[in-house]
């Protein structure tokens, strides 16, 4: 018969526990969900911090290095000082070195198939380019600077394209620096959504099961205070008999027996609830500690970007001077010519004795002429030079951007977590007080115990009533074993 009555529903203590579990799982959950979605947020910092932004950095140095190998190269073409020459040669070569270190370094930090076979097709057309250059530097130290001209003029179609090979990898990168905080952004709203809405299901099921056991205590009460009744009423018949009211008590103390180890195992599941919940609490602080490490990272990124912000305007103005230099030397070589010529028409009205004369201004003319073309080319990649430089401005503005509303997004995450964190304090310390109290009561039935057992010494006369104050006795003790 108990058996049948302890089998058809949960006892309260079970629904207890049932509840309190339920909603440290979901805060474990929440927990661990935050954990992984913050550590994919940080792994998507790191990699745009050291794959794409260190890519942009090392193809910008690349790119200022191979420019300046064409621009020697045009100059030696036009040399016919040797010493002058050879000077030039010098910083050719450690322009050279500087940008097969920079391929180098480069090579270390290629991540797709893509950027490998850009940079396949790069480094190819470079050595086609640095193939050429020999023949350059040796048809001009034979003063065949025509020569050397035509062959700088093959050659440049080479560096043309590994030129644009540059670029477009340049553009690779920054494009995959814009993917990843994306990306890095989506993981944060898809972890928000998932959070709030375990968020509501805990509080759902929090006030689901705080009505449920209200609802029992409130049933039991009502039969414990109709038994109670019953064994009033029942009273009478027992102060016949002492034996009666001996064995009756027997049963008391029994029942007082099972509600102190009853109460005993309600305290120690209370003490692990609120051992859970301050673990659940330190869990929350790590996140919190773990989120403010994340935005101090991404902080530091807006510093960095700063700074290459800063770089590139400075890079920016030295090309506008330079353009203003060549701009200088263009019409110096103009006017240059133009005396020349000048100088050639005097010489034919000298005749014979200004035919040296002649030789040498139409050496100046050449000379102005070859000036002149390499100022424009100057002028032309100092241009892209402009151009590429405003969009890497515009970028990094961009990415600036991004990074601060990834910021202002970690600092929402981390209050979320400490109040979070709060509340799991709030449920520990709930926890201890309940504690306190079920210790109180079971002291109180452990002297009830004490007190039946001194009365039943006394009491061996009962006979009457001892069958149905002993099944009263058991009805009372399977309501009190629901508690």
């Amino acid at each position: 018969m108990k058996s049948e009555k302890r089998g058809t529903a949960l006892t309260l203590r079970k629904k207890i526990l049932v509840g309190f579990i339920l909603l440290l799982v979901l805060q474990l959950i929440v927990v661990v969900l935050a954990y992984s979605q913050m550590k994919r947020m940080g792994d998507k910092a790191i990699e745009i911090k050291e794959n794409w932004m260190q890519s942009v950095t090392t193809l910008g140095e690349l790119n200022g290095n191979m420019t300046d190998v064409p621009r020697l190269v045009s100059r030696i073409g036009l040399e016919t000082d040797t010493n002058e020459m050879n000077k030039l040669a010098d910083q050719l070569s450690q322009a050279q070195r500087a940008t097969e270190k920079g391929m180098s370094e480069y090579e270390t930090l290629i991540s797709s198939t893509e950027e490998q076979d850009l940079y396949a097709e790069f480094k190819e057309k470079w050595a086609d380019y640095s193939a050429g250059v020999p023949d350059v530097i040796n048809l001009a130290q034979q003063n065949r600077n025509a020569e050397a001209n035509a062959k700088i003029k093959v050659i440049v179609l080479d560096w043309n394209q590994a030129k644009a090979a540059i670029m477009k990898l340049i553009d690779l990168n920054k494009n995959g620096a814009f993917t990843a905080s994306e990306t890095s952004v989506s993981i944060y709203h898809s972890a928000a959504l998932i959070m709030m809405v375990i968020g509501v299901v805990a509080l759902v099921a929090g006030i689901v099961a705080m009505l449920i056991i209200i609802r029992d205590l409130k049933q039991l009460s009502a039969k414990i205070s109709h038994s109670a009744d019953t064994v009033a009423s029942s009273s009478e018949e027992i102060s016949a008999s002492i034996q009666e009211i001996a064995e009756g008590n027997q049963f008391q103390a029994t029942a007082a027996t099972s509600v102190s180890s009853m109460i005993d195992e309600m305290s120690k599941a209370i003490t692990v609830v609120a051992q859970s919940s301050e673990q659940a609490s330190a869990f929350a602080d790590k996140t919190s500690e773990m989120a403010v490490q994340g935005g101090q990272m991404m902080h530091d990124t807006i510093v960095g970007m700063n700074e290459i912000k800063e770089k590139v305007s400075t890079l920016s103005s030295i090309s506008k001077q330079i353009e203003q230099i060549t701009g200088v030397i263009h019409d110096i070589a103009a006017q240059t010519n133009l005396l020349s010529l000048n100088a050639a028409i005097e010489a034919a009205r000298a005749g014979e004795h200004g035919r040296g004369f002649a030789v040498v201004a139409d050496k100046v003319r050449i000379l102005a002429d070859q000036c002149g073309k390499a100022t424009k080319e100057i002028t032309a990649l100092i241009e892209m030079i402009r151009e590429n430089t405003d969009h890497t401005v515009d970028a990094v503005n961009h990415g600036d951007m991004l990074v601060v509303r990834a910021e202002e997004t970690f600092t929402k995450i981390i209050e979320l977590i400490r109040e979070s964190a709060i509340k799991v304090g709030e449920i520990a310390a709930s926890s201890e007080e309940q504690s306190a109290q079920v210790a109180e009561i079971l002291h109180s039935a452990q002297n009830i115990a004490s007190v039946t057992e001194q009365t039943s010494a006394g009491a061996e006369e009962t006979t009457s009533a001892a069958t149905e104050l002993a099944k009263m006795a058991e009805q009372l003790n399977v309501l009190v074993l629901k508690l």
